[in-house]
Formats: C-alpha cells, sequence, structure tokens
C-alpha cells in the first residue's frame, strides 16, 4: 500500500483550519484525517488513478449530482451525528463530513435522478454514502467481502493502423487522443476502433471523464446518475445540428470486461480501454482531479473550457460552452433589502466580495455576525467595499430569513445558473466562503474568511497575496507549488527579523518574475517562515522529519541543536522536500537562501520522500484550529 503521507499532511492541516467550516466539496483524500489510520490500512489497492483509491476521486460526481448546497451538508450532519453515538468499531467507514463533495459543485441544485429534478434530492436527503466493503455489520465485526463482479470480455473490430494516413495520424484530435477510438455497434454487438480524425474532426468534443464504479456508487447513494443528463444533451445538441460529440474518458486501470459493458449504454466514442499511458498523461495533464469531469475542446483539439461539465448541463443552450468572467456570471441585477440593485452600481466597486453561504449551516451563522462587523469597520475607514450574498438556502423563504441579517446585496435566490457557474469557476469547497474581487473582477483571494478571522478590523484589507508570509497566517498556495519554508522559532528576535529580510528580499523577486512568467520554473515558488510555534509549523516540522519544539525549549541547552533555522523545500504535489543539512544550520542569509533554489531549478538538490507522522503526532497536531487553506 502507498504512503499517504501527502494526505496526512494536508489532513491534519485541513482538519485543523476547517474545523468550523462545513466541507461541500474537497476531494475526500485532502481532510479525510480521523479515519486515515483505521480506513486506509484496511482499503486494497483497487482501480484508481496514480495509487489514488477511487474513493478519493469519487466524492466529486456526488456534488456534480446532489445538490450542493443542500443535501452533502445534510448528510455531513446525519453523518456526524452517528459517528457521535456509533461505538468506533463500529464506525470505521461512516463517512465524515468530507466523504462526499468536490470541486465541481452541482449542474442542477435541485438534484437530479436520471437526469430529471428529484424534490427528495432538493429537499435535502439524509440518505447516508454507500457502505464500503469492510464495513462494520453493527456487531463490531466486519461484513464478509462482496466479490467483485467479473464481466466478460469481448473481441473487438480492430482498426489497421497501417492504413491510416499521415493526414489521420497528424490531426490534431489523434495527437491529443491517439489514432484511434472505439464506439458500441448494436448491430454487430461489439466495439469498433475507429479512425479519430475521421470522427472527430470539424467537431466540438467534450472530454468526459468518468467511470461505471462512480455511477453506481451515485446509484447506491441515491444521488442520481451523471449518464442519463450527459446523454440528453448529448441527443439534444446533435438534433439541433451541432458538431458536437464526446469521448469517454474511462479510469484507468480496472476490468476490461467492465469497460466495454458501460460502453453498451453509451452514444459516443472512447479512448481505448488499452491506451491506459495516454488516458493517464490525459488525466494528468487535465488535472483532473474529481470524477465526473468533462473538458470541451475545440475542432483544432484546442481547450475551450476545462470546466465544462457543469456548462454542459445547466446552460444547454450555451454551446460550444466558452467560459464566462465572473461578470458575466454575476448577471444583470443584485437584490437589496428594498430594491432591485443595477450590476452597473455595483461595477463601480472597487472590491467585491462574494459570500457563499447558508442558513441550516451552523459555522455560517456564527462567522456572518463577524463579518457584518468587519464589512462596516472597513466601509467606515472609507474602504470602497461591496459583499454579495450567494445562498446555499434550500427554500427562498429560508433565504428570505437570513438575508435579513446581512446588510449587503444578493444574488437572486432563483438565479441557480449563477450560483452554479460561480461555485464551480472558483472552486468553492465548503461554507462559508468570502471570495474578494477587485475592479476588473479578478480574484484577489478565495480565503477572505480566513482574513477576516485574522485581521476583523481590515488593518490589511483586501488581502491581496504576499510574496512572503508567516505559515500561521496564511499558507494559501502551499500545495501549489514548490515552498520554501524557514523554521526559525527557537532564533532570538534580532535574528528573526534579519532572516525574513533575507527571505522577504528573494520572496518579491521571485514573485515579480513569476508573474512576468508564469510557466518558468526557475521563479516559481512560495515563500514561507515559522516564526511561533504553532499547529502549522509542528505539522510541516513533522513531515519534514524536523524535531518538534515546545515555547520551554528555547531555553534549554539540550535542544540548541533543534532550535537552529532550518530550510525546507516542501513539493507537496510530489511527496518530496529537502531539509537543509543540520550541520549548515544557523543564521539564513539571501545567498543561502538563492543557492538552495538555484540546485533545485538545476535538478541537483537532492529531494526525499515525506516522513509518515507518527499516528499520535499527527492526532496532536489535528486537534488544534487555526486559519489558512492548503
Amino acid at each position: 500500500m502507498r504512503t499517504l503521507s501527502l494526505y496526512l499532511l494536508l489532513g491534519i492541516i485541513l482538519h485543523a483550519v476547517e474545523a468550523s467550516r462545513f466541507s461541500l466539496s474537497p476531494p475526500a483524500f485532502f481532510n479525510r484525517f480521523s479515519d486515515f489510520e483505521e480506513e486506509y490500512e484496511e482499503e486494497e489497492e483497487g482501480p484508481g488513478l496514480g495509487g489514488l483509491p477511487l474513493k478519493a476521486l469519487v466524492g466529486a460526481s456526488v456534488a456534480a449530482v446532489g445538490g450542493v448546497g443542500v443535501s452533502f451538508a445534510r448528510r455531513a450532519i446525519k453523518a456526524k451525528q452517528q459517528r457521535v453515538s456509533t461505538p468506533k468499531q463500529q464506525r470505521s467507514h461512516l463517512p465524515s463530513s468530507s466523504t462526499v463533495g468536490s470541486s465541481t459543485p452541482s449542474f442542477v441544485e435541485s438534484g437530479i435522478k436520471g437526469g430529471k429534478s428529484d424534490p427528495k434530492i432538493a429537499r435535502g436527503t439524509t440518505t447516508m454514502a454507500p457502505p464500503s466493503s469492510t464495513e462494520a455489520d453493527g456487531s463490531g465485526e466486519e461484513a464478509e467481502k462482496e466479490p467483485e463482479e467479473v464481466f466478460d470480455v469481448e473481441p473487438v473490430v480492430e482498426l489497421d493502423e497501417s492504413k491510416l494516413s499521415e493526414g489521420q495520424k497528424e490531426h490534431p484530435y489523434a495527437k491529443l487522443l491517439g489514432p484511434k477510438l472505439v464506439k458500441y455497434d448494436s448491430k454487430q454487438g461489439k466495439l469498433v476502433e475507429v479512425a479519430t480524425a475521421d470522427v472527430l474532426d470539424g467537431k466540438v468534443t467534450s472530454l468526459f471523464f468518468h467511470a461505471q464504479q462512480v455511477e453506481q456508487m451515485l446509484e447506491k447513494m441515491k444521488a442520481g446518475k451523471v449518464l442519463p443528463g450527459l446523454k440528453e444533451v448529448y441527443a439534444e445538441q446533435r438534433a439541433k445540428g451541432n458538431n458536437f460529440e464526446v469521448v469517454f474518458m474511462s479510469l484507468p486501470d480496472g476490468q476490461e470486461g467492465r469497460f466495454q459493458a458501460y460502453m453498451k449504454d453509451m452514444p459516443w466514442y472512447a479512448m481505448p480501454f488499452n491506451a491506459t499511458e495516454r488516458l493517464r498523461d490525459a488525466y494528468k495533464a487535465f488535472k483532473i482531479q474529481n470524477l465526473p469531469a468533462a473538458v470541451v475542446v475545440d475542432e483544432q483539439a484546442q481547450v475551450l473550457n476545462e470546466k465544462g461539465f457543469t456548462y454542459m448541463l445547466i446552460d444547454k443552450e450555451g454551446f460550444p460552452w466558452h467560459p464566462k468572467t465572473l461578470s458575466q456570471m454575476l448577471g444583470s441585477t443584485f437584490l437589496s433589502k428594498d430594491r432591485s440593485v443595477p450590476a452597473a452600481e455595483v461595477a463601480k466597486k472597487k472590491v467585491l466580495a462574494l459570500y457563499f453561504s447558508a442558513n441550516w449551516c451552523k459555522p455560517c451563522q456564527e462567522f456572518t455576525p463577524k463579518l457584518v462587523e468587519a464589512y462596516e469597520k472597513v466601509r467606515a475607514q472609507g474602504k470602497d467595499l461591496e459583499v454579495v450574498f450567494v445562498s446555499m438556502d434550500e427554500t427562498e423563504e429560508k433565504f428570505k430569513e437570513y438575508f435579513a441579517k446581512m446588510p449587503w446585496l444578493s444574488l437572486p435566490y432563483e438565479d441557480k445558473t449563477a450560483r452554479s457557474l460561480l461555485m464551480t469557476e472558483l472552486e468553492v469547497k465548503g461554507l462559508p466562503t468570502l471570495v474578494l474581487l477587485d475592479e476588473e473582477r479578478e480574484v484577489i483571494t478565495s480565503k477572505g474568511r480566513d482574513f477576516v478571522l485574522k485581521d476583523p478590523e481590515g488593518a490589511k484589507f483586501p488581502w491581496y497575496p504576499q510574496p512572503l508570509n508567516e505559515i500561521s497566517y496564511s499558507f494559501d498556495g502551499i500545495a501549489q507549488k514548490p515552498s520554501l519554508v524557514l523554521f526559525m522559532e527557537g532564533a532570538s528576535a534580532d535574528a528573526q527579523a534579519k532572516m525574513v529580510a533575507a527571505m522577504q528580499a528573494v520572496a518579491e523577486e521571485f514573485t515579480a518574475k513569476n508573474k512576468l512568467a508564469p510557466e518558468d520554473a526557475a521563479h516559481r515558488f512560495n515563500f514561507y517562515y515559522a516564526q511561533e510555534i504553532s499547529t502549522f509549523s509542528k505539522a510541516l516540522r513533522s513531515i519534514a522529519g524536523l524535531e518538534q519544539l515546545n515555547p520551554k525549549d528555547k531555553f534549554l541547552k539540550s535542544k540548541a541543536e533543534a532550535n537552529k533555522p532550518r530550510l525546507v523545500l516542501l513539493d507537496i504535489g510530489k511527496e518530496v522536500c529537502h531539509v537543509s543539512p543540520a550541520e549548515d544550520a544557523g543564521p539564513v542569509e539571501e545567498t543561502t537562501i538563492r543557492e538552495l533554489l538555484q540546485a533545485r531549478v538545476e535538478g541537483t538538490l537532492p529531494m526525499e520522500t515525506f516522513r509518515q507522522p507518527e499516528p499520535e503526532e499527527a492526532a496532536a497536531s489535528a486537534s488544534a484550529k487555526g486559519a489558512g487553506t492548503v
């Protein structure tokens, strides 16, 4: 079984920072820390992506078809209640609040079932997620594992690739997907290989990332299937004469027979089952983290919309689904307490904050008064701010009741399309979420909630990202780029100030160069420092293998070495890090920082796999609260 150090790290941190926040949609493997030890030790390797189990990817499908702001949070509530009242030996596989949900919000907020609106889901079903194959039967003993269904493998009618022309081989779609695709031929009762160029030439194509296992899980969850809704879109677009096609991008690995059986229910094409490497490359290239997902590409196989799944299913008239700007998604009208407010009035505001919240969400109820205070203080300082409430309430009556407590504007409750598109575009993963936009309606930060709690007076408003951050204040983006962290909790105040100045100089230079050339790996780094001992510094020390510190350790001679500053370069995406050697530990200077980063760029910096935190060590870190976001 692969080491889950990355997931443990993110679990520790997110457990700490999300303790007072309802998770709607983070990938399931990010913050299920409380059950990591018991769950992942028992889970067998199975179909997945890059070593990730299928469960880690399926969270998306639930949010995609279930009514994002309602049914999943309700399931989370019931799951939490059941966990509290259930002995540990009987609950190791009960879903936590993060078992379901994804970065792909609901495409029909009322929920779907078989492609149709399902009132039960719209109200917020409390149906639990499907039990795992090792779920306890209530007696404290594990239920017997059901044998996996085995599917027959039928011969495929093959295409003779040697007869393909150079034009067919060099076609943009052939380069993207390979020279051939497959489709089920009902007359022959078999899968038939066809030339990619022949069937996709001149067409807008949706690359549909999904798996039969996910569809089955959705059905068990009573969340509704994905396939019927997409088939309806497919039929409608083709009936209109639009040059539209779909290609199924199966989850790599698994059973070939299962793949063939699933294709019988699809009217479109698919990547061949044995194109495993090309499929893996596609999942990686398009950064597919959740299922289902869809990437819409144009006639030249160039990406039109990386978040096409939501667009296709909620905006059926929007073919070919060019991405909308945030201003377009927000629409032309907002609501105040007593009137409609034209978007033109709001457009004048330099900072617009979108507040995703709901009355049924307890963390939202706790945060809203704090946001009201901060809002009034910021505006009293003459700073140009407006907030727009994006409601996740289950009924208009509840929406009105909750909105009455707010002094700002709101999106019209009935504009569900705008709500879903905004959640998709801004990757809203939990409630409450506060996203700040500048006057061009570009994102300043999606971590507004954290900053309101950290800076309630608005001294640093509007909280633009900084080149260098103290790790307990903000670790925004630490998972997106290689990140350099300076641990100096044991240093004197004077030494800390000098080292922060050295880090600041490098961070500002690298950040400025990265803005000019975002894809240039030579300057793609984040910069942080740990000035005080905190939950976050402890978690990162743990995976880097650094000795933990306590406040009293500053005065112990035996801890002199542990108190020395250390530089750690973390690459969370690759689960590796570099820790500056103990013999080099000492005051960190600008030259030292530059040399380390240059070695990383040149590939000469030795990197080691993350250390797996001990269960008691990780649990201690996970028990604390804080603010920040991976």
